[in-house]
């Protein structure tokens, strides 16, 4: 368990003031990604360009109402893998894709020699705990009201990588967490969730 703030979030060392024009966001109503056992499973994913903060994206990824597919939470790896595989093909917007091919960048030379010494079809990747540790991606999952941990109300998380690469998810986090460490509106991230 990451020991947490006030707000319910792991005190990871890196700090946010960050100002949203809200509309500055790329909405994906039904993104598709690889449930368990082949099921076809889907969700909400908002990406939000803060517009004080030049490397940083705030992806929010919201559980449909009614749903019976795998759980965002389950499907965690794969939302990630299949967004950021998408972003750096360039299919939600140039921000997106130049956010994800800086993490690429910051790998070590070593990776970077052996992948075009191989010349085969390796697919790159971002580095996805340099996105996450360095704050360039933060990670929301949303619930509406009677599908999260808590029945009557909506229910928002915040995804950490840890340095194994496992995803570690904090406390419940309140509205006061969105203005006070993130410096957006509560009602413009959960409104998929509404």
């Amino acid at each position: 368990m990451v020991p947490g703030d006030a707000y319910g979030a792991p005190e990871l060392g890196v700090r946010f003031n960050i100002k949203v024009n809200m509309s500055n966001i790329i909405n994906i109503e039904n993104f598709d990604f690889p449930g368990f056992s082949g099921i076809e499973s889907k969700c909400s994913v908002s990406l939000i360009f803060p517009e004080n903060k030049e490397d940083c994206i705030i992806v929010a990824c919201t559980q449909k109402k009614d749903y019976t597919g795998t759980s965002i939470t389950n499907g965690f790896e794969n939302i990630l893998q299949k967004l950021c595989k998408e972003g750096l093909n360039g299919s939600h917007g140039e921000e997106f894709k130049k956010l994800l091919t800086k993490s690429i960048e910051q790998e070590s030379s070593f990776f970077a020699k052996l992948k075009s010494l191989l010349k085969s079809n390796v697919e790159l990747s971002p580095n996805y705990l340099t996105l996450f540790e360095e704050g360039i991606l933060i990670w929301l999952e949303i619930y509406p009201p009677g599908t999260g941990i808590v029945d009557d109300r909506i229910t928002v998380q915040r995804v950490y990588i840890t340095e194994d690469g496992s995803p570690v998810w904090s406390n419940l986090l309140s509205r006061e967490y969105f203005e006070n460490k993130l410096g957006v509106k509560y009602e413009g991230i959960v409104k998929y969730a509404l």
